[in-house]
């Protein structure tokens, strides 16, 4: 038997990326009488935001002005923007321009989590709200067509030589770089992944001497641990981040794993979907990224290590907000193969 890991449409990282902008409109009053104060395209991202964004409240504090958006109702993201053209990039290429501006340093946080906000905006579907509102979408046309006019393939980033330094700051001492699993909130990273391999191992009812074929290994946590804890044999096949670099993400759907699976004749006996456990890892590898800041900044720029930390706030936000998936689907040639009565 075998288990297969996929994130439909890698959303962890690219929901966000598709949705071209972050919510809702402004409404008059409070600290939004300062409104008129801003840009013009921080006057169509505050309404934008208001209209639409629910369960908590944004703030963009620029110069002397504040300016609000959502309702006082849940959380509270406090941005404070260093340079206006924050605004624009939003509006103009969604969540990469967002993700672009953080890594540039033209907003800080000053209060909340930024993934807090890109939850929210998640869950209010803005693209959606704005097919059906012809006001905005007039509005916005003037920025997407700015953005088309001056190359939105300008946002190819120089290389950078990512060392294992990174991944040792935030990853498990098994250097798992996975989704973990939760069998309780309070897990910390090392517990989520071992209970995460454990579950695979009793899937994969593996016992002493068996074979075990990890594809995608990475730095082979899992061979260890079914090595160690169950007496398989391992063989882990990766591939280098060296040759990684550039190349073309693959997206895969459950749909395509199980008519691949049928072709080559194949059983599917159990498909679930882990998705959710996504966030719980994500939260802590952000926790140890950032307590390995002062650390890595020896040696990589703040650019590099805000893209970083941006990477982490779209995973938590995709695996609560989005329509994301990652299933891990276990399959055997042996149509009869007998299962456990209860699920593991």
């Amino acid at each position: 038997m075998a288990t297969h890991d996929c994130s439909i449409g890698e959303r962890t990282m690219t929901q966000l990326v598709s949705n071209d902008i972050g919510p809702g409109e402004c409404s008059e009053g409070g600290s939004n009488d300062l409104k008129s104060d801003l840009p013009r395209a921080g006057k169509v991202l505050v309404e934008l935001l208001d209209k639409y964004l629910k369960g908590g409240q944004i703030r963009f504090r620029f110069g002397g002005i504040e300016a609000s958006a959502g309702a006082d109702d849940g959380f509270e993201t406090v941005l404070r923007v260093n340079d206006p053209r924050l605004f624009s990039r939003v509006l103009r290429y969604g969540n990469l321009g967002l993700g672009e501006a953080f890594m540039d340093g033209d907003f800080a946080v000053e209060r909340g989590e930024l993934h807090e906000f890109m939850t929210a905006c998640l869950r209010a579907n803005i693209d959606e709200h704005i097919a059906k509102d012809f006001r905005l979408a007039a509005r916005l046309l003037a920025f997407r067509i700015h953005a088309f006019l001056e190359g939105s393939t300008k946002s190819v980033r120089r290389h950078y030589d990512t060392g294992d330094d990174v991944f040792e700051s935030f990853l498990d001492s098994s250097l798992t770089y996975s989704c973990g699993y939760a069998l309780s909130p309070g897990d910390d990273l090392d517990s989520l992944q071992r209970n995460k391999m454990d579950r695979i191992c009793r899937k994969l009812q593996l016992k002493d001497g068996d074979r075990l074929l990890d594809i995608g290994c990475g730095f082979g946590g899992l061979l260890i641990f079914a090595a160690r804890e169950y007496g398989a044999r391992g063989t882990g096949i990766t591939t280098s981040l060296s040759h990684a670099e550039g190349a073309k993400r693959r997206v895969t759907r459950l749909s395509e794993i199980t008519r691949g699976l049928e072709r080559c004749g194949l059983a599917i006996l159990d498909v679930e979907n882990m998705g959710v456990h996504y966030a719980y890892t994500a939260r802590h590898w952000l926790a140890r990224f950032r307590s390995s800041w002062a650390r890595l900044s020896q040696r990589y720029d703040e650019s590099f290590l805000r893209m970083w930390e941006y990477y982490f706030h779209c995973a938590i936000a995709a695996s609560y907000a989005s329509d994301s998936a990652l299933f891990q689907t276990l399959f055997s040639a042996d149509r009869t193969a007998r299962l456990p009565l209860k699920r593991i």
